[in-house]
């Protein structure tokens, strides 16, 4: 079965429920919640699209598998399913049914951007936090500033990532992959100058 396992700090340990995400062969996505083990609930029925989909890709075993989260009550389960949707184009690319209804519900995203907990509204958040309401607006909108406390934000019911976050995901990957590229090259200039110390030996 191919899957990947998300790391401990991944696990809120507030309730039984996880996000996983299957990735199929031509780059479309689904993005799903469950209340118990996600392997129980990959073999259970979906929609006639998703059925099919995982049919055509050679079934549920050949579909890579990842959970994203774990350890979830149902209200974070809700909110961080979308958001995850929204960042692996589950909607826009996928088989996630789009979300009805709107909300002043705001999501709070690590640096890391991944989502932390989920909120009623900004006055809340300033409540709670001492955050104020309205640089937590700012950053969910993306205009003025990207973040607020310390932290990214976005609209628990957005039905794709604001351009913003967006923007900083992609710079912070590039940057990883720069940082991955010039590691490896390091190593490999290390192991150079080691062969050349034994074969003058």
């Amino acid at each position: 079965m191919n899957m990947n396992i998300t790391e401990p700090n991944h696990d809120l340990g507030h309730g039984p429920f996880s996000i996983y995400l299957f990735e199929f062969s031509d780059g479309s996505t689904y993005t799903g919640q469950c209340g118990g083990k996600p392997e129980e609930r990959w073999r259970k029925s979906y929609n006639e699209a998703l059925t099919e989909k995982i049919e055509k890709d050679g079934g549920i075993d050949k579909v890579n598998k990842t959970i994203l989260r774990t350890g979830l009550n149902k209200r974070e389960a809700d909110a961080f399913e979308t958001y995850y949707a929204c960042r692996y184009h589950s909607f826009t690319n996928g088989y996630n049914i789009r979300p009805t209804g709107r909300s002043n519900a705001l999501l709070q995203i690590s640096k890391d951007f991944e989502p932390l907990n989920v909120w009623d509204s900004a006055t809340q958040v300033e409540r709670v936090l001492g955050i104020s309401h309205g640089n937590v607006i700012a950053a969910a909108k993306g205009k003025n500033r990207h973040s607020a406390g310390g932290f990214y934000w976005c609209w628990a019911s957005a039905l794709w990532l604001p351009e913003h976050l967006q923007r900083l995901m992609e710079k912070a990957a590039q940057k990883a992959e720069q940082s991955a590229a010039e590691h490896s090259a390091n190593a490999e200039g290390k192991d150079a100058g080691l062969d050349k110390t034994s074969t003058s030996c």
